[in-house]
């Protein structure tokens, strides 16, 4: 019984960090994009002209890059020692308890009173190990918190934009730079002197 608590404890501050590392590696680029687009369905990229347009998405995209570079820092899986080492700050256990509970002894030391006296006392732990709620992990990966205005922008400009949702997030990402512009050629013919016609 004792086993399975701690198993679904380790399992679940496991979870927990994923989670919080996740959050916070995936707040950068969500700026990014929430930003771009944001602007876009505010029909930003319908009113400056091309070059202007084509520099913001060079901005976008390089900041896009900054912004997996960062996320590369913060998503990556516990480690078996982080997260036991989690579980006892949550616990209020000093560091290395639960390393001892997942020891196993030697033949010889099982029938040993010291050692099952020193069992029961880790089982007695084990029954009240605690999970404490996400920390604040974001707040390293975006310590100015622009994904909160990044975000009421994206919400207001998908009320804004109504129906033109699609045609201007396209726009936005087709700079009027790269459009092929119709190419008019004017051709004369003149037909020889002989012929006494006007030129076509």
């Amino acid at each position: 019984m004792q086993s399975r608590r701690l198993s679904f404890a380790l399992f679940r501050t496991r979870f927990t960090m994923l989670w919080e590392r996740l959050y916070a590696g995936l707040t950068p680029i969500f700026i990014v994009i929430a930003l771009f687009f944001g602007l876009a369905l505010f029909g930003l990229f319908e009113v400056i002209p091309a070059w202007g347009h084509l520099i913001l998405c060079l901005l976008a995209l390089g900041g896009l890059f900054l912004a997996v570079i960062l996320a590369e820092r913060f998503i990556r899986s516990p480690s078996s020692q982080d997260i036991r080492h989690r579980l006892e700050a949550d616990s209020q256990l000093p560091q290395g308890y639960l390393s001892d509970c997942l020891d196993v002894p030697f033949e010889a030391e099982i029938q040993n009173p010291l050692w099952q006296q020193h069992r029961r006392e880790l089982s007695r732990k084990i029954m009240s190990l605690r999970h404490a709620p996400p920390r604040a992990l974001v707040d390293k990966a975006d310590p100015y918190a622009f994904r909160l205005p990044a975000a009421l922008l994206l919400v207001t400009g998908l009320i804004i934009a109504g129906p033109n949702v699609k045609e201007r997030l396209l726009n936005a990402m087709t700079p009027s730079v790269f459009e092929r512009q119709p190419v008019l050629v004017d051709v004369w013919i003149e037909p020889p002197d002989y012929t006494r016609l006007p030129p076509v």
